[in-house]
């Protein structure tokens, strides 16, 4: 298991949690400056399994681009919240009325990953798909109805709307 990280905002930040509390870990992760869309979503297609942090209150466009990839998506955590709360963007902006759990209602709507909800689940997550990935030579993602989501099929309902009044 390798952990690559692109574009972190916060790597430094991060890098510190590793060296502090998993030391062990650090040979297992990797960093990487921010590239193009393009050759971000070229490099992570070659990966079997894709890491997202709950965003609680928004989707963000990170999702997205996931699914159109059809990998296997981990999104951490739906109901575990990190000790230093700066690690969640917008967490403590409460909107009224809308889901903390936008990502996770998308992923669960669309079969493209598993949603953990806490450090115990992230490791039996992490252990089952080392054992499928072990056995097959790779994680399988069986996601449905992720096109209705694409940029296309967004901006054709966006231009229905328009037309419409």
């Amino acid at each position: 298991i390798h952990l690559n990280f692109y574009g972190i905002n916060i790597e430094e930040k991060i890098k510190e949690i590793i060296k502090t509390k998993f030391p062990e870990l650090k040979n297992y992760i990797s960093y990487f400056p921010k590239l193009s869309n393009q050759k971000l979503l070229e490099s992570i297609a070659s990966k079997n399994v894709l890491l997202l942090f709950n965003y609680f209150y928004s989707t963000g466009t990170k999702i997205y681009e996931y699914m159109a990839l059809k990998k296997c998506i981990i999104m951490c955590y739906s109901e575990e919240m990190p000790e230093d709360s700066s690690l969640i963007p917008y967490f403590n902006e409460k909107p009224e009325g809308i889901s903390t759990n936008k990502q996770a209602d998308l992923i669960n709507e669309t079969n493209s990953g598993i949603v953990v909800r806490d450090s115990k689940h992230l490791l039996e997550v992490l252990t089952e798909l080392y054992q499928e990935f072990s056995q097959t030579g790779k994680i399988k993602c069986d996601s449905t109805n992720t096109e209705s989501y694409s940029r296309k099929k967004q901006a054709e309902m966006f231009t229905k709307i328009i037309n419409n009044k």
